[in-house]
């Protein structure tokens, strides 16, 4: 009985691991769902990976998985990963900034969703970011998009 759990424990296991989804995020409504603040650890890297571009760039699981802004390439790209050559650093959000908004999505303390959108003109962009052995990281990008 244990191993027969085991068992299905690991093969639940693969089976997360291995569905990968390429649709971004929804954006949660307050009212539907309690969307979770980011630890303080979290944070602290946040505002380090953008003011340290060595830091960033070191904390980059290239290649990285993603996509690019729209109209970046011509017809649908189905597998698309940035590198470190291509890579151009990403800067601090400003919080002022009326145009855009930013929400965090925490899927568990390993891993974060963050989504900066623009409710008024429809585009948004997607990071997801998940402690690893080394500590967190940059692990999907999706660059500024039209939401469909």
């Amino acid at each position: 009985m244990i191993v027969m759990r085991r068992a299905l424990f690991f093969l639940l296991i693969i089976f997360c691991i291995s569905c990968k989804s390429e649709a971004p995020v929804e954006l949660v409504e307050d009212s539907q769902e309690v969307v979770l603040e980011p630890s303080d650890e979290f944070l602290t890297f946040y505002d380090r990976f953008h003011a340290d571009t060595v830091f960033q760039l070191d904390h980059i699981v290239f290649p990285l998985q993603g996509k690019p802004a729209t109209g970046m390439f011509e017809g649908e790209v189905k597998e698309f990963k940035w590198t470190r050559e291509g890579w151009t650093v990403h800067k601090a959000f400003k919080e002022d900034d009326d145009t855009f908004d930013r929400q965090f999505v925490v899927h568990a303390p390993e891993l974060i969703t963050e989504v900066i959108y623009s409710a008024t003109y429809g585009f948004y962009m997607e990071r997801r970011f998940a402690k690893l052995s080394d500590g967190w990281n940059l692990i999907y990008f999706a660059d500024m998009a039209k939401k469909e």
